[in-house]
């Protein structure tokens, strides 16, 4: 079955988005449709969401071989939270592919876990998925957002594709995630690392990777992990950064 894939506009350079764990394909992104007017946009859903099969375990790797068949000829690449690491893995396997990479809150925890904030959550997540029951859906998330600090209203039941996004975050470990940083760093693209300033984890998670990928450097004041939802200060950045990479491009 064809992986479920949202494609916006026909003209210009591909433009692909990758979503997290919670919310997925276009609902991460809809902020940032107005770009299929200058860029052919493809966002897909990743295994076990949207209108894709369900799975049994989040598998980032083949994700990110999914994203690999999307970049074509070559492609401007988006990754928010879990979809962060996604791309990151992605770009590793193919730098020649990558026009441009843009990283919005990665939970890259080894790569910062030295440092007590970051410790704190990561060690939050890792006693929670320990003694958390995975069958209980909205306990599990509820535990999973006291574990970052984050304040996120859930409603009540939860919907269908919220199900789904919670039931495939119980199979995932997020403080675990390694990512290929040296081929990362070496890669000859554009990068940056975006971040909200609402959790002092992520903001160092974020500063410690655009450090040792040689990337650009933004915090979206007032944005919390939806980085990306947070218009116009996002998109005002995220346009420029676009702009900027085409342009050394030709």
């Amino acid at each position: 079955m064809p992986l479920h894939v949202e494609r916006l506009g026909s003209r210009g350079p591909r433009l692909v988005l990758v979503h997290g764990s919670m919310r997925a394909g276009l609902a991460a992104f809809s902020e940032q449709a107005f770009l299929a007017d200058r860029y052919q946009v493809f966002i897909p859903y990743r295994r076990g969401y949207g209108n894709n099969p369900p799975i049994t375990k989040v598998d980032l790797e083949v994700d990110a071989q999914d994203v690999l068949e999307l970049l074509g000829d070559g492609a401007h690449l988006v990754g928010t939270s879990m979809g962060g690491i996604v791309s990151m893995l992605a770009a590793s396997a193919r730098p020649q592919a990558v026009h441009s990479l843009t990283l919005i809150e990665p939970p890259a925890f080894p790569l910062a876990v030295d440092l007590p904030a970051v410790a704190e959550v990561a060690n939050a997540l890792k006693q929670h998925w320990a003694s958390a029951a995975p069958g209980d859906l909205p306990a599990f998330v509820e535990g999973f957002l006291r574990a970052l600090k984050y304040e996120m209203k859930l409603p009540s039941p939860l919907p269908p594709e919220l199900t789904m996004s919670i039931r495939n975050l119980t199979t995932e470990e997020p403080w675990r995630c390694d990512v290929p940083i040296g081929a990362v760093a070496e890669g000859h693209y554009t990068k940056a690392v975006i971040s909200g300033d609402w959790s002092e984890a992520f903001t160092a998670i974020a500063d410690r990777l655009a450090h040792l990928i040689g990337g650009e450097r933004r915090i979206i004041p007032g944005a919390n992990h939806a980085v990306q939802q947070k218009v116009p200060e996002f998109n005002d950045y995220f346009v420029n950064f676009l702009e900027r990479a085409d342009g050394k491009l030709n």
